[in-house]
């Protein structure tokens, strides 16, 4: 195998996974959600199984390299309205929906400017954060969280088919590091326990204002 191949293995395994488990049947309507390198790899599986795909997706050349190289000409944008959008293109709601909308890149502590993104945990209504509020975003300016971690969104909810994950423990008062590390011990030792997998942690400050997880 090529490195260009093998880049691409992890995309092509979760795709292919949750096709596996939705059983899907020729024939089948389905929707993906997010034309990043995922929601491409559940297309391609979903369309060897048979079924019919709608996406969702609002950057033009994605919609462009989905239809030149996957042959989808469904589409739907993001807004209150999908329902009816879905309604207009099928008649009925897909059988099966595949979320793999993904972070665009690092994800950056910083002060709003207002012109970020936020959609409330269990909502679909697009929110700004106000000026001057501390923010977790991506490089598409998506909040995954607002003032601190007390505003959680549905982006970074944590469900069944969740993969990859972040998870921040702060502490702002003095003396606070040893807590900090104790706690982050306590959970590695529990994940390790009960989750598996990898795992990456770091206490970030002054002098160490960033962390690489992959």
């Amino acid at each position: 195998a090529t490195l260009e191949q093998l880049a691409v293995v992890e995309m092509l395994c979760i795709g292919a996974h949750a096709v596996r488990r939705a059983d899907l049947t020729p024939g089948e309507e389905v929707l993906v959600i997010g034309a990043g390198p995922i929601g491409l790899a559940t297309t391609a599986f979903a369309q060897l199984a048979g079924a019919k795909v709608t996406m969702l997706e609002m950057n033009d050349r994605r919609i462009e390299f989905c239809q030149r190289h996957l042959g989808v000409n469904n589409f739907v944008t993001p807004g209150d309205d999908v329902p009816a959008q879905l309604e207009r293109l099928l008649g009925e709601p897909p059988t099966a929906v595949f979320d793999a909308a993904r972070l665009t890149g690092p994800v950056t502590v910083h002060v709003a400017d207002g012109s970020e993104n936020y959609v409330g945990l269990g909502q679909t209504v697009v929110e700004h954060p106000e000026v001057g509020e501390v923010v977790f975003t991506d490089p598409s300016k998506k909040v995954i969280a607002r003032r601190w971690c007390w505003r959680q969104s549905d982006d970074g909810a944590a469900r069944e088919s969740t993969t990859d994950a972040i998870i921040c423990v702060e502490a702002q008062h003095p003396g606070a590091r040893p807590e900090i590390e104790a706690a982050l011990a306590d959970l590695l030792r529990l994940f390790q326990e009960y989750a598996g997998g990898t795992f990456v942690s770091g206490v970030l400050g002054a002098d160490q204002p960033s962390i690489t997880t992959g």
